[in-house]
């Protein structure tokens, strides 16, 4: 029987003393009684729709971060299904899942619930609707400090391919002092006393030329790789309150008069380390800024290098740098380190004067900043071989024994010394790290980008999986 009828019987019902006055006082009091329990009733059942479907985010988390999407969605609507089998506060209707981005799945839900009390006033079952993100990231539950040291020595200005060390061979070089000798420039060859011209246009520099050529250079990939580890933490710390970083840059410029009396005198000293590492950006949280210093920033991007490597100067990193607290306020932050880097200790002047000094770093000038307690990453971005290259046959193809790693820089001399420069430097730069999972080696410029992001995921931890609303 519909209200309307029931009213119209009770007014025509002329026993008893019941009055028409107080009939229409009861109809908006049942009415508005009957609204609020529906309304009650309908946002129960949205909030039970959410809470499913945030279940069934959570349980695509997983298969998600394995990069398996397919199962993903499947084990999302798997756990909706069974969530809504669970409940008769809605009924199931549809889930529709989408790829956001390539961590990131968007679920949108749709169901229906019935008032109890709407259709006495002619309304239907209500439309309910809800969306969540899963994003296969995490949200940290501790403060970091992040210190990323940039190798900025010539050696970084090596073409970053084949094809492009190709490019570069392709201009023959001379100076105002070669008198009409050329040669060509592939190795660390920005020096700018040297020019060159290359079908009819003349470059005053090899560095002018690569960036008129579009080549790709190892401290381009550098700067690119940092500035997609800014990515990264942005999904790590999407309100930027967790994680401060500084950028550092290593090497220096030669000391002539230093240089010209270590020839003379065989000391190692030749030039100045107090300022071999200086702390460009930071500590900042502003990811924005960083990316904008790393492509505008000629201390950052490969418009500048300098000539040397001396990483003597990691060992004075702790000058710079407190030690590593338990990460559970912004005053205490822990620590992690990832130094990028070829790993030869050199002087651009040693390869006509001491090429057995340009060899591999010792691991020992790295442990002062672990005994602060930070956790010490290395990226080792591989040089490619240059074999019948002057510069590289000399130095890096040549022996440990032939070098001065034991005498110079206090290195243990590996087993056996016969092994080439080369050979050992992954070695050497493994022991810098703090364990086996911070190293990481690269060539090609996609995979020095990811490896850059494993060693941010094996430095910074203490996560959880992050859902998003």
């Amino acid at each position: 029987m519909g209200l309307v009828s029931l009213v119209s019987r009770m007014m025509s019902d002329k026993k008893g003393n019941f009055s028409v006055a107080t009939l229409l006082m009861m109809v908006p009091l049942i009415g508005a009684t009957a609204m609020a329990i529906d309304y009650s009733v309908l946002s129960a059942a949205r909030e039970r729709l959410q809470k499913d479907l945030d279940a069934a985010a959570v349980s695509a988390l997983q298969p998600l971060a394995a990069g398996d999407r397919m199962k993903a969605m499947a084990d999302a609507m798997k756990t909706m299904r069974a969530q809504a089998a669970l409940t008769d506060l809605y009924t199931f209707g549809t889930l529709s899942v989408s790829q956001k981005s390539t961590s990131t799945l968007s679920l949108d839900v749709t169901a229906s619930a019935a008032p109890y009390f709407g259709s006495i006033f002619g309304i239907g079952a209500t439309t309910l609707r809800a969306n969540a993100d899963a994003t296969a990231g995490f949200e940290l539950n501790q403060y970091y400090e992040l210190s990323i040291i940039l190798d900025k020595s010539a050696s970084m200005l090596l073409a970053a391919t084949p094809a492009d060390q190709t490019k570069m061979q392709a201009l023959p070089l001379t100076s105002d002092f070669s008198f009409g000798d050329t040669s060509t420039c592939v190795f660390a060859c920005h020096d700018p006393k040297y020019y060159g011209t290359y079908q009819g246009v003349r470059y005053n520099t090899a560095y002018d030329f690569a960036r008129a050529q579009k080549v790709l250079l190892r401290a381009d990939v550098q700067a690119q790789a940092v500035s997609g580890l800014m990515d990264q933490i942005d999904t790590l710390d999407p309100f930027h309150r967790m994680i401060k970083i500084n950028i550092y840059t290593i090497g220096h410029d030669a000391d002539a008069w230093g240089l010209y009396w270590s020839l003379w005198s065989g000391q190692q000293d030749e030039y100045p380390i107090e300022n071999g590492i200086r702390r460009i950006i930071g500590p900042t949280s502003d990811t924005r800024t960083i990316r904008t210093e790393l492509s505008t920033n000629p201390l950052l991007t490969s418009a500048s290098s300098y000539d040397t490597s001396d990483f003597r100067a990691l060992a004075k990193l702790p000058n710079q740098m407190s030690a590593a607290g338990d990460g559970t306020s912004p005053s205490k932050p822990k620590k992690a380190v990832i130094l990028i880097t070829d790993g030869m200790q050199s002087n651009v002047d040693w390869v006509f004067g001491r090429p057995d000094r340009i060899t591999p770093l010792n691991p020992a000038w790295c442990t002062p900043v672990k005994n602060l307690g930070a956790k010490f990453a290395v990226l080792f971005t591989e040089y490619t071989t240059l074999r019948g290259n002057m510069f590289y046959d000399s130095t890096l193809g040549d022996t440990m024994a032939s070098s001065e790693y034991k005498e110079t820089w206090r290195g243990v001399m590996p087993s056996p010394p016969s092994m080439t420069r080369a050979a050992f430097l992954p070695r050497a730069l493994a022991a810098c790290a703090s364990s086996p999972d911070l190293f990481q080696s690269a060539a090609a410029p996609d995979d020095i980008k990811k490896a850059l992001l494993t060693l941010l995921d094996k430095s910074i931890g203490e996560a959880t999986p992050r859902l998003s609303q």
